[in-house]
């Protein structure tokens, strides 16, 4: 699940039996929708096949979720639906010795998930000067009190804290890469010139 070799979380590229769903009591909830369902379709079967055919034609529509750009209101409400979407996964994993007996994995599914929403979603936000305003910080502190009440101040720095450094290791990440790629370069080139030479 976590190197994706079970497929794609989204639920409207497979088909699923009827009594499967029915048997292992699993439907969409608010907050995982169907990347909670998917999950839990994976956990409870004893077999799936994956098909190598393009075999259904997927239109997103106009009014899509997944079309529209990140806004104050999309990016303020975050943090309560992360939590949500965390306790969610929890609830589904609480069912499997395996995930007590690794709560490692059981974090590390939960942030792999959570961590797909960020760079269409949040990343946007940080550290770009023109969008990290003080009115988007404003209106960001005024949801998060709304939603955490006492705790708002420490989920707060937490969720800024975490994206910050996520898109700082971003940037370090890119010029490694970038670095490794000037350095085969180079050795190319030198491997070159003495075969010239």
């Amino acid at each position: 699940y976590l190197n994706r070799e079970y497929g794609f979380w989204c639920a409207w590229n497979k088909l699923y039996s009827r009594r499967f769903l029915m048997e292992n009591n699993i439907f969409y909830t608010p907050a995982s929708h169907e990347r909670g369902f998917t999950f839990k379709c994976m956990l409870y079967a004893e077999r799936y096949v994956k098909v190598p055919l393009f075999l259904n034609i997927y239109r997103e529509g106009i009014q899509s979720a997944s079309r529209r750009p990140p806004s104050l209101d999309i990016v303020s409400g975050k943090p309560m639906y992360f939590s949500k979407f965390a306790a969610d996964f929890e609830n589904i994993m609480k069912d499997f010795a395996f995930f007590e007996e690794r709560p490692d994995y059981k974090y590390r599914v939960i942030d792999a998930q959570l961590s797909e929403f960020d760079p269409i979603e949040v990343l946007p936000y940080y550290p770009n000067a023109q969008v990290m305003t003080p009115e988007f910080i404003k209106a960001f502190g005024g949801r998060v009190s709304k939603d955490f009440e006492e705790y708002a101040a420490f989920v707060s720095w937490l969720f800024h804290r975490y994206h910050l450094m996520y898109r700082r290791n971003l940037e370090l990440t890119a010029r490694i890469q970038q670095l490794e790629a000037q350095l085969k370069t180079i050795a190319l080139n030198k491997n070159n010139l003495e075969v010239v030479t």
